[in-house]
């Protein structure tokens, strides 16, 4: 959906927010709602639409500021991909039966992938148009293969990239899985590049702290999918 030209996006998609997001800009000192017919973000200039979810009780109309520590239950960004387009997200925090999505917030750990796949669709409740749900491995979160990790079956097929071998030339029917991220940025930036197996069939991204180099935006390891203090998840809305 998207065209480069001279090292410049030529083309773009207009960002659809669903009934319960609010669009919002920075004005160097604060949040604030903007209407969507403004020119609120720049894809020339990597100024990327954002929207907030606003907790329950909460009302704001166009103009005004928006306290993030007060107001909102969670903050979305959209980002236009070569082979997709996601709406990602800010840390994941909160707890298990109210999560939050906001900057500078400690990140909502310790759960088994069945329960951050549960965690992540009690953002529905704020929204509607569309669906909030775990990050697959092909908008960069996570992947499954044949361990369930606290599932007792796996769940719709759209919520996860079942990849049919571990090699990442023919992982994806035979053929390279373009726009997850794999095959096509293996080892950019010296970024960690493991695959899932069938024991470990979770994919890891973004990497540890003390992965130290090894770690970016860019990096891959598997795990088994087991509660983890060190191992949080992303939400998308599409």
């Amino acid at each position: 959906p998207v065209a480069v030209k001279d090292g410049k996006i030529i083309y773009k998609p207009i960002p659809e927010l669903a009934s319960g997001m609010l669009p919002v800009k920075y004005d160097g000192d604060n949040w604030k709602v903007v209407d969507t017919s403004s020119k609120y973000y720049n894809y020339n200039n990597q100024e990327w639409a954002n929207a907030v979810i606003l907790k329950s009780g909460v009302t704001k109309n166009t103009g005004d500021i928006v306290d993030v520590a007060n107001d909102v239950q969670a903050m979305f960004v959209y980002i236009p991909r070569y082979e997709y387009k996601i709406e990602g997200s800010y840390g994941k925090g909160g707890t298990s039966t109210n999560p939050t999505i906001l900057p500078d917030v400690q990140s909502l750990t310790n759960q088994k992938v069945s329960a951050q796949f549960t965690t992540a669709q009690i953002f529905n409740n704020y929204i509607s148009g569309a669906e909030a749900h775990m990050m697959k491995n092909s908008e960069w979160g996570a992947a499954t293969d044949q361990d369930y990790a606290g599932f007792s079956s796996k769940p719709d097929s759209k919520y996860y990239d079942d990849y049919t071998t571990n090699n990442t030339t023919t992982a994806c029917n035979g053929g390279i899985c373009y726009g997850h991220a794999i095959n096509e940025t293996s080892s950019w930036y010296k970024d960690r590049t493991l695959f899932v197996s069938v024991n470990n069939p979770w994919f890891l991204r973004g990497g540890y702290y003390l992965d130290g180099n090894f770690a970016g935006v860019f990096y891959r390891n598997y795990y088994r999918g087991q509660a983890h203090n060190n191992i949080s998840f992303r939400v998308v809305c599409s």
